[in-house]
């Protein structure tokens, strides 16, 4: 089993991954090329809280979605989203580690299809997404 991390890195200014943006996430994955997906633990802090100490679901959503943009990273692909679907399950609460998961389901032509989701400590899915990248040819 190979295990490659992709930590923030400085000079990545992205909001949900990059170390450079000092309000972003921040998130670390770890693409597993054996299974090919990635994971992450997070744990959701107090500004980014939608109110109710509940995790913002547009946070949600980017949390998601860059769990989704790091299988292209894994498989050495840029690509960009061109959709993205959300199912929002149970509230996530802050300050209480979450995990992510990210997989592909098929691949046609230069789309991925792609799937997502945050479980809370307990291992209950809390959110999931369904989502199209398309990989970008330079």
């Amino acid at each position: 089993m190979t295990l490659i991390p992709f930590p923030p890195k400085d000079d990545n200014n992205c909001f949900g991954c990059g170390g450079g943006n000092n309000h972003g996430l921040k998130l670390s994955f770890i693409w597993d090329s054996e299974k090919e997906i990635t994971t992450a633990t997070y744990t959701p802090q107090i500004e980014y809280s939608g109110g109710h100490n509940i995790l913002h679901g547009g946070i949600i959503a980017t949390i998601l979605d860059e769990a989704c943009s790091k299988i292209l990273s894994g498989m050495k692909k840029t690509g960009m989203t061109r959709n993205i679907n959300i199912d929002y399950l149970k509230p996530i609460e802050i300050g209480k580690d979450i995990k992510i998961k990210a997989w592909c389901e098929k691949i046609v032509r230069h789309k991925y299809f792609l799937k997502s989701e945050i479980l809370n400590r307990d291992d209950e899915v809390c959110a999931t997404a369904s989502a199209l990248f398309m990989v970008l040819k330079f």
